[in-house]
């Protein structure tokens, strides 16, 4: 560890700890109050400013970033009515287990809380992050603001992931500040994993005759995924993923089967025979118990591996909960398995006869579906990310459409929010320029956030956008008329879309139907900027 005094301002301070973290991109709208934020960071030449049109939009772009690439972004928002756009993509974030850094201002140090009618004020401005951040600080001590925005920063990288919240004063944010800049190491989360229980796991997967892994978006890093498979190929284990663990093991590996959100998942043989569970990366939210997901079911020897230990036996009841990270924790439960040869050839038999099975159904249930799946994974390969939102379409692809690479299905599962595709695309391409990036979204979900199709063109980012149009809010319009036999409060008029992607800068052609998608990909696929698939919606209108 190292020492330098340096003698700057409290913004120039959280600059240098920005930098330091690593952080290579900050997203937002310069306001009045935060502009002596955006003036200490265009001092920074590793910092690269990226103005959006909305700051829902700027944390959607951050979350993004961060999902496809592991990397820590920032958003830069201004106080009251800055933070409160930002509210939606932070929960988002925290919901997902997504790293950002949010930096917001606030009115002058002797006036917070006091309601005197200040631009812009609030009576309890932090209060409202801190159910939605894992650490939320206000910076009042210029000498020691260096240190409280380093360690916070690193809070949002260390297990759990989850934003975290740093909030100036106005009145500080330019007040001179001499620190010891301390070059902190990076600090990878470890928590000491009890023998006893590493050696139950270890037992109930032996005994098992019908093991089962059940894998959500906590796997990140390549020693987890490698730790992960292995030890589903020394036990013959089938592997089931939640839409946040899409691609974390690769579709084509032949002990993945699929995503749990699927009906046919929940009520194959893959779960409902297994005798022992091993649940690492996930939750295990409420609502698969409680939501719309039919016969979820888990095994009663149920294993859970989560370095957070709150969401340990929140939800379901186990035999052996680990709080640990995961390559470290599942290393250990190696050492101590025994390799059974016809447990792994039963296996991969019983992924393939249901994956056979299950792409029939599709291509017998709804075979344009199927078609346009196709369509786009032959038109993008593998190397793409897809950005996709909570739309009708968007929901067939979270439960049926193949990724095999980590990092690469970004979807806003557990808060659920629309508008999410487009920003995380751009926050995506940022993070990723040498990967090609699709952004799938409903028309509904689009118009919340199509104003960043400013931030792509002025960017030259290399994006496809295929907006998925039925002219209305297309899964509630489905979840109307399958409980009350009609609709209402739906239908959407919309803007003529190729005038609108046009007059954005925007490549634009229009598919009336999925069989003809493949060759408008291929048509605009060598243009250089955004290209935008407008692609007639009816032809599914149920998920």
């Amino acid at each position: 560890m190292g020492e330098i005094r340096t003698k700057k301002n409290t913004a120039n301070q959280l600059v240098e700890a920005l930098v330091d973290q690593d952080i290579s991109h900050v997203f937002g709208i310069p306001g009045v109050h935060n502009i002596p934020l955006y003036e200490a960071a265009s001092t920074r030449a590793e910092l690269t400013q990226v103005i959006c049109r909305h700051e829902q939009g700027a944390v959607f772009m951050a979350d993004g970033f961060a999902r496809s690439s592991g990397n820590l972004a920032a958003a830069f928002v201004t106080t009251g009515p800055g933070l409160t756009n930002a509210l939606t993509g932070i929960a988002q974030a925290y919901s997902d287990s997504v790293p950002m850094a949010v930096v917001a201002t606030e009115i002058a140090t002797p006036f917070i809380g006091q309601k005197k009618g200040f631009i812009h004020e609030m009576a309890d401005q932090i209060g409202m992050v801190k159910d939605i951040t894992k650490e939320s600080k206000q910076i009042i001590d210029p000498d020691n603001s260096y240190a409280d925005a380093y360690t916070t920063l690193q809070k949002s990288l260390e297990a759990p992931q989850k934003p975290v919240y740093l909030e100036y004063p106005i009145d500080v944010l330019e007040k001179e500040s001499t620190t010891d800049k301390n070059f902190f190491q990076s600090i990878k989360s470890e928590f000491p994993v009890s023998v006893e229980l590493i050696k139950v796991a270890a037992e109930l997967l032996n005994k098992s005759k019908r093991p089962l892994i059940y894998v959500g978006g906590g796997i990140r890093e390549k020693e987890d995924t490698e730790a992960l498979i292995t030890l589903a190929e020394i036990v013959g284990a089938p592997i089931v993923s939640t839409v946040k663990g899409k691609g974390v093991v690769p579709n084509e590996h032949p002990l993945y089967a699929g995503v749990s959100w699927a009906r046919e998942m929940m009520d194959s043989d893959i779960m409902q025979a297994a005798d022992a569970a091993l649940a690492i990366g996930t939750r295990l939210s409420a609502r698969l118990k409680h939501g719309n997901y039919g016969n979820f079911t888990l095994p009663e020897n149920l294993i859970h591996i989560d370095p957070d230990s709150n969401i340990l036996e929140n939800n379901f009841q186990t035999k052996v909960a680990i709080q640990g990270v995961a390559s470290n924790t599942l290393n250990k439960i190696i050492e101590l398995l025994i390799p059974f040869p016809e447990r792994i050839e039963q296996g991969k038999k019983i992924v393939s006869v249901f994956k056979e099975k299950l792409d029939e159904e599709i291509t017998s249930k709804a075979p344009d579906v199927k078609v346009a799946f196709d369509s786009i994974a032959k038109g993008f390969g593998d190397e793409v990310i897809y950005s996709v939102d909570n739309a009708t379409f968007g929901i067939w692809m979270a439960r049926y459409f193949p990724i095999n690479r980590t990092r690469s299905f970004l979807f806003p599962m557990a808060f659920g929010t629309l508008g999410y595709a487009l920003p995380a695309g751009i926050g995506a391409k940022m993070a990723n320029p040498d990967r090609p990036v699709v952004v799938v979204v409903g028309d509904g979900g689009f118009m919340f956030t199509s104003s960043e199709l400013t931030v792509a063109v002025q960017k030259n980012l290399e994006i496809t956008v295929i907006l998925v149009n039925d002219n209305c809010y297309g899964s509630v319009n489905y979840n109307q008329r399958k409980k009350y036999g009609k609709t209402f409060a739906t239908e959407l008029t919309n803007p003529d879309f190729k005038k609108y992607a046009e007059s954005f800068g925007c490549l634009y052609r229009y598919v009336d139907h999925p069989n003809e998608l493949e060759n408008a990909i291929q048509k605009i696929k060598d243009h250089q900027g955004v290209k935008f698939i407008e692609l007639n919606g009816t032809f599914i209108d149920w998920y």
